[in-house]
């Protein structure tokens, strides 16, 4: 393939990319409304694991064809990308409100769950067992805030006062 045809497919990709991640926010936020679901929930349970399942498969990918460095390097430049670049950008564009269980919950496992990777890999070897470990914790993570925000937070059918029909919503949430 061309140069030029892989910038096509790069720019095509690119728009499809813009276009979908609009219509993820505002399919889960409908999903959350209808289910009376927490908009947090719906946040890390369905748009965080579906961004993530592309990172997922390079992973994969990589590691069958012994690419161990690419895996790697995938999933920490994310998480950097993610934290520096995405929250940048977004506290930049407007502040972003953080509530306390935030800062208290989900930030600490993020830590612990670096700190547990770099725990894991000071002999510089990630094995199966160092594998189990991590998605044990990333299970136990999942079945933890399934269970303290479904039951615990507000629902975005409390929050949001929306009319579906028309795509508005009266809340401070930018939707594209």
């Amino acid at each position: 393939m061309g140069i030029i045809n892989n910038v096509f497919v790069f720019g095509i990709g690119l728009v499809c990319l813009v276009y979908g991640a609009g219509f993820l926010i505002q399919s889960s936020i409908k999903l959350a409304y209808i289910f009376k679901l927490t908009p947090v929930f719906i946040g890390v349970v369905l748009i965080a694991f579906g961004t993530s399942v592309p990172e997922l498969m390079v992973g994969v990918i990589a590691a069958i064809k012994n690419q161990k460095a690419i895996a790697l390097g995938n999933i920490v430049g994310s998480n950097i990308s993610n934290i520096g670049l995405v929250l940048g950008l977004c506290a930049v564009l407007t502040p972003l409100r953080l509530k306390k269980g935030i800062l208290r919950g989900q930030l600490l496992i993020m830590l612990f769950s670096a700190g547990l990777l770099y725990f894991l890999s000071r002999d510089l070897i990630l094995d199966r067992k160092d594998g189990l470990i991590l998605l044990g914790f990333f299970f136990l993570f999942y079945l933890f805030f399934c269970f303290f925000f479904f039951f615990k937070q507000k629902t975005a059918y409390e929050i949001y006062q929306c009319d579906w029909s028309s795509d508005v919503c009266s809340s401070d949430l930018l939707l594209f």
